[in-house]
């Protein structure tokens, strides 16, 4: 049995049951403080809060977030253009991306859930596992880069000072550098004994701005639903909107549930009244719920329509 066979056969269910059992645990944890912090605020209150949104911003906020969502598709369809070309059409490339996305935000362990999603579509282009894990981790490079320039940006327009402007352009040229390095000749990473190249610095370069594009759609998606008063300019706002969403991401949480929420809150200075505890409930449905409706026929198509691998893989 060669190396692979023997990974594959490691990483069988009760194994994976193992390692999410920390983060299930967490994940209880944290519901049960959201249960109390809604309790506490008032279900009712909360209740009166959502009914006096507008609808108008509430599809305002749906439709930033597929378009965010579409947006991390098309840093997807860069990846794969690049390192596999010709291959994969671009339409279905975007589509591909914007269903592992959407299946991914809501439900966490990205890597995991992600190659469920992709690898059965990529598969029928001559992409393997590996192949596949590659065009993901080179869009979440960019997503990473994307998100230090975005708060770079914000910082440096909106938020007034000496020592705010300092940060903005310290973040900038490390992220040019980063990128410069990435984009150099010769840099190579590995996966199971396959050296991928990484691109050259204007690859980078499209996908960190189009992923910057996400971010301002999704920064957006919210600061449109949260009341006027107590909220920061948009630029404050979208630095610790990104800053929030790195912090959820880092808490391995599906969705970044609470993680999110509290940075948010604490990195913007946003008290938590019922009307933001609403605007926040709402944004939840419009990033992670509308989304995921869209994707999901096709989803349950895919899944159902997967064909088993042949031997030469399972062997």
């Amino acid at each position: 049995m060669n190396k692979d066979a023997q990974d594959r056969e490691g990483a069988t269910p009760g194994t994976f049951g193992w390692r999410v059992v920390p983060t299930l645990i967490v994940l209880i944890a944290v519901l049960a403080a959201i249960g109390w912090f809604l309790v506490h605020q008032g279900i009712d209150r909360i209740l009166v809060a959502l009914a006096a949104t507008p609808l108008v911003l509430v599809a305002i906020s749906v439709g930033l977030n597929i378009a965010a969502i579409g947006a991390l598709g098309a840093v997807e369809w860069v990846a794969v253009r690049y390192l596999y070309p010709d291959r994969v059409p671009a339409v279905t490339a975007i589509w591909t991306g914007f269903k592992g996305y959407a299946a991914t935000n809501l439900t966490g362990f990205a890597v995991i859930v992600g190659a469920m999603v992709r690898l059965p579509i990529y598969r029928r282009y001559g992409l393997d596992a590996v192949a596949t894990v590659g065009v993901m981790g080179l869009s979440w490079s960019a997503f990473w880069i994307a998100s230090a320039m975005a708060i770079a940006v914000s910082l440096l327009l909106a938020a007034p000072g000496l020592i705010s402007g300092l940060m903005a352009i310290g973040m900038t040229i490390l992220v040019a550098v980063l990128g410069a390095w990435l984009g150099s000749n010769g840099q190579k990473f590995t996966v199971r004994s396959r050296s991928v190249s990484l691109p050259p610095a204007r690859v980078i370069a499209v996908q960190a701005l189009i992923a910057c594009g996400e971010l301002f759609l999704a920064g957006m998606s919210l600061w449109v639903l949260l009341p006027s008063e107590g909220t920061p300019s948009f630029g404050i706002f979208l630095a610790a909107y990104i800053t929030a969403v790195g912090a959820g991401l880092l808490s391995h949480i599906p969705g970044g549930l609470g993680s999110f929420e509290a940075g948010l809150l604490l990195f913007a200075g946003i008290a938590p009244t019922t009307a933001v505890t609403a605007s926040l409930i709402l944004y939840r449905v419009a990033r992670f719920l509308a989304p995921l409706l869209i994707a999901l026929p096709s989803l349950v198509v895919t899944m159902k329509a997967t064909p088993p691998r042949p031997s030469a893989e399972r062997s």
